[in-house]
């Protein structure tokens, strides 16, 4: 009997010590997931919109950068003129995902 109260206490000991927390969220796998998934999103909302952009003639040679993050896109670069810039902010508001757009164009 008196050998089995260490390993008794030992049990007892264990399962009143909290579970560890991490010491840095990205430790957390929680987090890590959506984290993830949000990136995952942002990355085809990204992907939507060079794909819409290639079924529109005067925007389908254009040279852009389109970067997204927690759904707000950034897109810089050169378009052929201004309503081509109109044209292009509103096809990317038409992504589903998107909550702004804003943009840093220059006419070529």
């Amino acid at each position: 009997m008196h050998d089995l109260i260490p390993g008794l206490f030992l049990l007892l000991t264990l399962a009143l010590v909290p579970q560890p927390s991490y010491a840095f969220p990205e430790q957390d796998p929680e987090l890590i997931t959506a984290a993830a998934q949000a990136r995952l999103q942002d990355l085809a909302i990204t992907d939507a919109i060079y794909q819409k952009l290639a079924t529109v003639d005067n925007l389908r040679n254009t040279n852009l950068n389109i970067q997204t993050q927690e759904g707000e896109v950034h897109i810089s670069g050169y378009v052929p003129d201004f309503q081509a810039a109109i044209q292009l902010i509103e096809l990317a508001e038409t992504v589903e995902g998107v909550k702004h757009v804003s943009v840093t164009l220059r006419e070529y």
